[in-house]
């Protein structure tokens, strides 16, 4: 980009700027700087220009340093973001590294369980419900039994007990948690 002239106006000065900036951007700061002298000529209308113009200056150059220690502030909270948002990055790296080892032991573990539990459709072998168990006299032997009920006579043979009216009876498990 080419240098340029640009013509502004400062506290009733004219000054002509060679600048490769904007004309836009060199007469805005003008005109900044003359509002800033002129407001200082309001507020102490003793001073002369060439006072005011230097009391400008400190104001100025004031908020430079302020605003560049901001700046510096900002940048050191930028650089612990950034650290922060580097550690966070790395645990999360390792926490789904851990979730994907978890999720593979859960497919193993699943797969073992299968492997170990019978199929719904292969038949159970069960010596407690087996019919032509040879233990007959001992409780839950007999799957009529299973609930530790049996019913004893003087003879040696149990007789069988009288079946109740359906609609009466209430057969109530704590395995199966059904009520019949």
């Amino acid at each position: 980009m080419e240098s340029k002239n640009v013509v502004i106006y400062v506290a009733g000065q004219r000054y002509s700027i060679r600048t490769k900036d904007t004309e836009e951007y060199v007469i805005s700061t003008g005109e900044q700087v003359d509002l800033r002298i002129k407001g200082i000529q309001n507020d102490n209308p003793r001073l002369n220009r060439d006072a005011c113009a230097i009391l400008a200056a400190l104001d100025y150059c004031d908020d430079m340093r302020k605003l560049s220690s901001r700046v510096d502030i900002l940048r050191e909270q930028v650089k612990d973001y950034l650290a922060d948002s580097e550690k966070l990055r790395s645990e999360n790296a390792s926490l789904r590294t851990e979730v994907e080892k978890l999720k593979e032991e859960l497919r193993a573990l699943k797969e073992k369980k299968t492997q170990v539990m019978p199929s719904k459709n292969q038949p159970q072998q069960n010596n407690v419900n087996n019919k032509n168990n040879q233990n007959k006299g001992i409780p839950y032997a007999n799957p009529q039994n299973r609930y530790g009920v049996q019913s004893f006579s003087n003879t040696k043979e149990a007789k069988p007990q009288e079946k109740v009216k359906e609609e009466n009876y209430h057969q109530f498990s704590i395995f199966d948690k059904e009520i019949k």
